[in-house]
């Protein structure tokens, strides 16, 4: 059972200059991804992921790997896009804790867009709305997508 509280909007505010991080440095991490067969994770992403331990975004119980629908809903920009705080939340710990048994899945997902696009929404929800107009697709995933 989930207990944990979510993060405040002041906690979450902390991890949204990663929203500027990620876009600026979008280059180096693909080239990070491409450049070993063992990708290595540039400290972007390292930090991003210390940073949503620090302020909260991660949630200490919430039991991913029991989350039916995580699999699906985690990557779908479609539903980042109007998802809530929880469900942003489970996405981020999913991703985080996915890292662990797949080596390179966190940097991936900051490297096609769906880090950004959960920040991103994050910003949306935290400040009313007013800080993102349209959608929160991100222009890091185009040749994903």
């Amino acid at each position: 059972m989930e207990t944990h509280d979510l993060p405040t909007p002041s906690q979450v505010r902390g991890v949204l200059p990663f929203i500027h991080h990620l876009e600026k440095q979008r280059e180096w991490i693909d080239r990070c991804h491409t450049l070993s067969r063992t990708p290595s994770e540039p400290i972007v992403v390292s930090r991003l992921r210390r940073a949503l331990d620090l302020h909260g975004v991660i949630l200490e119980d919430f039991d991913w790997g029991e989350w039916d629908d995580g699999y699906e809903l985690a990557g779908d920009f479609r539903a980042i896009a109007s998802a809530d705080l929880r469900l942003l939340c489970r996405m981020v710990t999913a991703h985080v804790r996915a890292d662990r048994f797949v080596r390179g899945h966190f940097h991936n997902v900051c490297r096609n867009g769906v880090m950004w696009a959960i920040l991103r929404r994050m910003e949306q929800l935290v400040e009313g709305g007013a800080a993102v107009s349209g959608s929160v697709h991100s222009p890091l995933a185009s040749e994903f997508h």
